[in-house]
């Protein structure tokens, strides 16, 4: 039902917002559980692994954040936000790498 899956991604993104003020990682958690609600609804739907991504990148798993992305990407080609999307979760998690290997090596 399309406005079942509607729902789902929608207070995934209320969620997600509510987490970008207060920092709750249950609040991303929660996020990420409706977009696997809505993902499962419809898997063809780019807009359900977009979500998902970005709950993942909230939650710091950049790996599989960009992996949700990327199936979004699959989805819908030609979107830029997509794009965009996978390109700035890359970006971060490479960053968050190097962080944490300079870290380790001084160490």
């Amino acid at each position: 039902d399309a406005s079942e899956k509607t729902f789902f991604a929608n207070r995934s993104a209320a969620r997600l917002a509510l987490f970008s003020a207060s920092k709750d990682r249950a609040l991303a958690a929660s996020a990420l559980a409706d977009a696997d609600a809505a993902a499962a609804l419809d898997a063809t739907w780019p807009k359900a692994h977009y979500r998902r991504g970005a709950a993942l990148e909230a939650l710091d798993d950049y790996e599989e954040a960009a992996a949700a992305f990327f199936d979004a990407l699959k989805l819908d080609d030609q979107n830029d936000g997509l794009k965009r999307a996978l390109r700035d979760c890359v970006a971060r998690g490479r960053a968050r790498a190097a962080a944490a290997n300079e870290r380790d090596g001084a160490a």
